[in-house]
């Protein structure tokens, strides 16, 4: 069984309150997967003001985890904008593979404390494309 995990996270100043909690939490949710059966790969979006593809593709056994140096948090909440646009580039990267390669599930994963306030992608045209994804994607 092959897995894709996309993980959309949060680092904008809202965040700083949560910081070390969120260090931390990525960072078992890695070890946790690790630990599971299967091959899996991870595609992490990070996302304050702008949003960021830090890597992609990872397979989860050497996807880098979050430090002090990599995870510092500042910035707005763009969170419509980083969902809509991991979704697309998911989608993208998969349907370019061949069917053979593809993985048999794929999964979204999102650590934000909500708060958007810097979105230019409108919240509907997420929902419509999470809508998409699920009746038409599986």
């Amino acid at each position: 069984m092959r897995t894709h995990v996309t993980f959309v996270l949060d680092s904008s100043g809202s965040m700083s309150k949560i910081e070390d909690d969120t260090r931390g939490g990525f960072n078992s949710f890695l070890s946790d997967q690790r630990a599971e059966e299967g091959e899996a790969t991870v595609t992490l979006y990070d996302f304050n003001t702008d949003v960021e593809r830090v890597y992609e593709w990872y397979p989860i056994e050497e996807a880098p985890e979050l430090t002090e140096e990599t995870y510092t948090p500042s910035g707005r909440t763009a969170l419509h904008d980083a969902l809509y646009r991991a979704m697309t580039e998911t989608v993208d990267q998969i349907s370019a593979l061949d069917v053979a390669e593809r993985p048999d599930n794929v999964v979204f994963v999102v650590l934000t404390d909500g708060k958007e306030n810097a979105s230019e992608t409108p919240q509907e045209a997420v929902r419509e494309q999470v809508k998409i994804r699920r009746e038409e994607h599986g």
